[in-house]
């Protein structure tokens, strides 16, 4: 330091001093404002307020552009042959033509994507772009050679490595801030993000497919045998649900769920068809679970000689010697025997089948798995005849009942066909008996209440011209009945807010299209041999007029319902004006709008493309709202 800075820097200490012996320098300028003559004094007020206000509104301004959709979004879209990121509103033009596997993370403004690599065939060279200090960065390379899927979190992105010394693919990460990449382990499968803490993968050990958790330096073995997986990493409370094959019983599973910095919990050791398809987090996830004596051959076949058969030992001709040699009894308990013996290997043969899945009564127990607590749904219910499951609220499934016919036919007649004709048409005939022994008693609806479950009929409806749904809430079925013309649908709903179910009432006639948002069920009206009607919301109790002269509508996930008119099928892309109707208004978000190219996102915004005599635009919607992002767009490849 200079001898003329290290005395500047002395004096300021100095100063500093002083300044610390005062309790305060505000009274003295409150003491110099009072003796600035009055007129000044208002000069000085006024100069401030105007500057003050100046500061607001540039606070407005600043606020309200950051909120706007076009200015809090990722996007990447397609412009002839290049794509185009969007980061908020900064755009980059990536120079790679042929990339593919676009991924983004929105917390971190960055925009993962893979292109065809040189390494090999299936295989990528991995990259990124982000939005830094107010600009898209140049294309930045993570890796070389890696498999197309990948998964990116919290600043990290997750991905399978080709290693051609083991012809495998090895589990990688890479953190993007400090540039450091990790193998953390060899022969990986599947990479599941759950929440930011860390992940779950699986990898093959030989045929067995074995599950790992990885949220620190060493992988942890979490289960082994699996046999179905799923992860959930955008839910409120991020999990993974996956099954494991139950040893002890081959035609079941075992069923977990893991949740985000939790251990997994069983939720089922002996769950049958998981019903994946109807599950939302935080709402049920439906199971079936059986028995081997419910669904067993000896359900449907009786066999009388079962006890007897347990206590029959091969007889000793000895014991059957008299002073004239062996006795005629000896052939008679010899026989007797060869018949046990005959039994015996039906029913292994039976067991068999019943084991391998080839045959059994259809009589299941249904469950739901709520996030904290497993209820009874169902009895006596066929997993392959369910309509309807309620999402969210009190379980609740609509299906086919059933009862099963016992006691078809007989071990007897089963020994007297293996005599005949072989073990082979004793299985053929019994697989036969026992479909036969599934008898329809018509739709109902159960109803899970507590530690019960309570069966309804449902005789107004006929399964063959009927489709099943329920509000979000599960308090009202919504049952399309298909008219006899084949092209239109009554809608009717049952209330099941009562002790059972209420008598069905019409809500209308003529529906063209349908669907259930949030508790309300939307649907189109239109009158025989005509495409455009009006759109109505039914609440449960009446319905509301929200639209006319519609083709069709978009429930996109908000509370916004997008209505569709104007269709125009000459395009190789049909094309349809586009409304909202958006707090209890219908407003006009855009013209011309390729129907296929609605992309939504889970707050309910969505991205769409007009198209106006050839020209495209691409433009954003939410809350009201539309803004215009470019012309020329081709593709929305990702919106988030």
């Amino acid at each position: 330091m200079s001898e003329e800075n290290y005395y500047y820097e002395e004096e300021i200490n100095e100063e500093s001093v002083e300044n610390s012996k005062k309790k305060s320098f505000l009274p003295d300028l409150f003491d110099s404002f009072k003796k600035i003559p009055k007129k000044a004094q208002i000069g000085i007020i006024a100069a401030a307020a105007v500057v003050f206000v100046a500061l607001i509104v540039v606070l407005i301004v600043v606020l309200f552009k950051s909120n706007n959709i076009e200015n809090n979004s990722v996007l990447v879209y397609k412009t002839g042959n290049e794509f185009v990121v969007r980061i908020n509103d900064k755009e980059f033009t990536l120079p790679d033509k042929d990339a593919v596997n676009f991924r983004t993370d929105v917390k971190e403004k960055r925009v993962y994507y893979t292109v065809p690599s040189s390494y090999g065939e299936d295989l990528y060279d991995l990259y990124y772009v982000e939005l830094k200090k107010g600009e898209i960065t140049l294309p930045a390379i993570i890796d070389f050679g890696v498999g197309k899927n990948f998964e990116a979190a919290a600043g990290k992105v997750y991905y399978l490595k080709y290693n051609k010394n083991t012809s495998a693919k090895d589990g990688c990460v890479a953190e993007i801030d400090s540039q450091k990449l990790t193998t953390f382990a060899s022969n990986v499968d599947e990479i599941f993000i759950i929440g930011e803490s860390g992940i779950y993968f699986t990898k093959m050990h030989g045929v067995t497919k074995v599950l790992y958790s990885f949220f620190g330096e060493t992988p942890s073995e979490v289960c082994r045998n699996i046999v179905q997986i799923y992860g959930f990493g955008n839910a409120e409370k991020p999990h993974l649900i996956y099954e494991a094959k139950n040893g002890a019983s081959p035609s079941s599973s075992q069923l977990y769920v893991a949740y985000e910095g939790e251990s997994p919990d069983i939720i089922c050791d002996s769950a049958t068809n998981v019903i994946y398809d109807s599950y939302k987090p935080g709402g049920n996830l439906y199971y079936f679970t059986t028995s081997v004596e419910t669904v067993s051959w000896s359900y449907v076949i009786s066999d009388e000689f079962a006890e007897s058969d347990k206590t029959m030992v091969k007889p000793n001709r000895l014991d059957y010697w008299d002073i004239f040699g062996v006795s005629s009894a000896y052939n008679d308990a010899y026989v007797a025997y060869q018949d046990k013996m005959i039994r015996d290997e039906i029913r292994a043969a039976l067991d068999k089948t019943v084991e391998v899945g080839g045959f059994s009564a259809p009589v299941y127990t249904a469950f739901a798995y709520n996030g904290e607590s497993v209820c009874k749904v169902a009895q006596n219910i066929d997993p392959s005849k369910v309509y309807a499951y309620a999402s969210y609220g009190e379980p609740r499934v609509i299906y086919e009942s059933i009862s099963i016919k016992e006691q078809e036919t007989d071990m007897a007649t089963l020994s007297q066909i293996a005599a005949r004709s072989g073990m082979e048409e004793v299985i053929n005939y019994a697989c036969s008996i026992v479909q036969n022994s599934v008898e329809s008693k018509g739709m109902a609806v159960s109803i899970a209440k507590g530690d019960t479950c309570t069966a309804y009929e449902l005789t107004e409806y006929d399964k063959s011209r009927t489709q099943f749904s329920f509000s979000d809430d599960g308090k009202n079925i919504y049952a399309l009945v298909k008219d006899m013309q084949g092209e239109r649908y009554t809608l009717y709903t049952n209330s099941l807010s009562q002790s059972k179910p209420s008598s069905r009432e019409t809500v209308a006639a003529g529906v063209t299209s349908f669907g259930v948002k949030n508790n309300s069920a939307v649907y189109l009206k239109t009158d025989a041999g005509k495409v455009i009607g009006d759109i109505f919301s039914f609440d449960g109790t009446e319905s509301l007029k929200i639209s006319n002269a519609a083709v069709d509508f978009v429930l996109n996930g908000s509370e916004d319902i997008l209505v569709l008119k104007e269709y125009n099928s000459f395009y190789s892309e049909p094309l349809a004006d586009c409304y909202a109707y958006y707090d209890n208004e219908e407003i006009k978000i855009g013209n011309s709008v390729v129907v296929s190219s609605f992309v939504a996102r889970k707050d309910g915004a969505c991205a769409f493309i007009e198209n106006i005599d050839g020209e495209t635009v691409l433009r954003l919607y939410s809350d009201g709202e539309t803004a215009e992002i470019n012309n020329g767009v081709s593709e929305i490849i990702l919106f988030n």
